[in-house]
């Protein structure tokens, strides 16, 4: 006798060689040898074999059409056999039952599972919302694998990952089909996303990276400041003297505050004067301005 069951959440084909009221031995394909309890049995048979009977049916499962075995199925619990019957008619065959199953049970998006070989047919509106849903996705992957086929085929970055190209790096959002995509070809090409932003010339160059990038992460609600903003409070520093010395800073890419500079200057005498130079913008700043008030908020 053989058996199609279920064991381990997959189904399985066997010829049964010794058992008991409650579980048998099972000689699968393989020749490897298993307990299969008698519960886990769905289908008996003759012929053909073990796996050929799997192959074919398998093959005619795909060929089931979804909406009808729906249409079909009663709204309340039903057995696997049952709705086989339903479909295919009473001369239902140990095959077309298998397909039935696998049908049933690689489709949970139609029907849920409510015991070993017992199914429900998920409610109309239910149904209806899931496969907008799938097809939703199905549209997106579509898009993604699109975004890839640009990014790595044609060298080019499609408008909607150049339009976010450092937000990709700095703040990504690892759910949207543009991270995804640029995830994806950059493992295809064995390069960082960084380097295949700035192939593509979706970065045109590392001094953008750079600058926007530490805008992006320093100021992310923007860096522009408000309309209308006061200008700075000039009375405190109008007397000082206004030297004529050239200053320059000498700073590393990650600085931040660049807030002193050196200068020198040749003099009539021969000598050299050396300048250092220190930022003084408090002098400026007006306690209680606006301009204080904004720059404590982005401090």
């Amino acid at each position: 006798m053989n058996l199609f069951f279920e064991e381990d959440g997959a189904f399985k084909v066997g010829t049964e060689m010794s058992g008991t009221d409650s579980a048998c031995q099972v000689e699968l394909p393989t020749g490897k040898r298993i307990k299969v309890k008698r519960s886990h049995i769905f289908v008996t048979y003759n012929s053909p074999s073990p796996a050929e009977f799997l192959a074919r049916a398998q093959q005619e499962s795909e060929e089931i059409d979804l909406e009808i075995l729906w249409e079909f199925a009663p709204d309340d619990e039903f057995d696997f056999k049952t709705i086989a019957a339903e479909y295919f008619g009473d001369s239902v065959t140990p095959i077309q039952q298998a397909a039935t199953i696998l049908r049933l049970h690689s489709n949970p998006v139609y029907f849920y599972r409510k015991g070993r070989g017992k199914y429900r047919k998920a409610p109309a509106e239910t149904l209806k919302l899931a496969l907008a849903a799938i097809e939703r996705k199905k549209k997106l992957e579509e898009q993604k694998d699109a975004y890839v086929q640009m990014l790595i085929e044609e060298h080019k970055a499609p408008a909607e990952i150049a339009n976010k190209a450092i937000e990709l790096l700095v703040r990504p959002d690892k759910n949207s089909i543009e991270w995804k995509a640029l995830n994806e070809a950059s493992d295809k090409l064995s390069c960082m996303p960084l380097r295949l932003l700035l192939d593509v010339g979706a970065i045109p160059n590392a001094w953008r990276w750079h600058v926007e990038s530490f805008f992006m992460i320093i100021f992310p609600k923007g860096k522009n400041f408000p309309e209308n903003l006061s200008k700075p409070h000039r009375e405190a520093h109008d007397e000082l003297p206004l030297s004529d010395a050239v200053a320059f800073s000498i700073d590393d890419s990650e600085t931040t505050e660049i807030d002193d500079a050196l200068s020198v200057t040749p003099l009539e005498d021969g000598k050299t004067r050396v300048g250092i130079h220190i930022s003084a913008p408090g002098l400026g700043i007006e306690p209680g301005s606006d301009i204080d008030l904004v720059a404590r908020e982005r401090m």
